[in-house]
C-alpha cells in the first residue's frame, strides 16, 4: 500500500534549492547564489527563467546555472539540459 503520485505532497521550490544547494556544497564545495537576469535574459523570458552563480569554495564565480521551469507554448515539452561554452567574448559554444 504505497502512495500514489497525487498524494505525494509537493516540495516548494525555494526549500528544494536550499536543499539542493547544502547537498552540493557538501559534496563538490561550491554553492548557487540566485542572481538578477540582465536586461536581454529578462526580455527573452519573461521572467520566467531563474539565474544562479555557480561559486567554488573560494566564492569565485566557476559557471551559471539557468532554470527555466515554467511551462509554455513555444517550450519543448521534454525534460531538456543544455550546456554552453563561452570560448571568448560574445561567441557561445553548445556541447
Amino acid at each position: 500500500m504505497g502512495l500514489s503520485f497525487a498524494q505525494i505532497p509537493a516540495i516548494p521550490l525555494d526549500k528544494l534549492l536550499s536543499g539542493f544547494n547544502a547537498i552540493i556544497t557538501n559534496l563538490f564545495g561550491i554553492q548557487i547564489k540566485r542572481c538578477p537576469l540582465n536586461n536581454v535574459e529578462s526580455d527573452s523570458f519573461k521572467n520566467q527563467l531563474q539565474k544562479f552563480l555557480v561559486l567554488d569554495y573560494n566564492a569565485n564565480h566557476v559557471g551559471t546555472l539557468y532554470l527555466d521551469l515554467y511551462a509554455r507554448p513555444d517550450k519543448l515539452s521534454a525534460p531538456a539540459q543544455f550546456t554552453v561554452q563561452n570560448p571568448s567574448p560574445g561567441q557561445y559554444k553548445f556541447i
